[in-house]
């Protein structure tokens, strides 16, 4: 699981850079919001957080989480990437779960 969030926050320069369009999400925004959803919870994921929706826990599981939402230790940096992939899934029109 370790090396799959690491892999996916490799990924996370490429989206990134990528530009998003006002087109509503579906087809190849659809498979941009899903990338985003995981990108933007596995920064969460590797604080500690403990998932609460059953997509979320679905995809990442809770083991080994410490913290709900108000404690969870964030960086400036984390912030700053979790601003930006909400961002781009506002600009595709993405739904709140993929």
């Amino acid at each position: 699981m370790r090396s799959l969030i690491f892999s996916l926050l490799v990924a996370t320069a490429a989206i990134a850079v990528m530009p998003v369009t006002q087109a509503p999400a579906q087809g190849i925004g659809a498979s941009q919001c899903t990338n985003l959803w995981i990108f933007r919870n596995g920064i969460y994921k590797n604080r500690g957080y403990c998932f609460t929706t059953p997509e979320a826990i679905q995809f990442f599981g809770n083991q080994g989480c410490k913290y709900n939402a108000s404690n969870v230790p964030l960086t400036a940096a984390d912030w700053a990437q979790i601003n930006s992939y909400l961002a781009q899934e506002k600009a595709l029109h993405c739904p709140a779960q993929p």
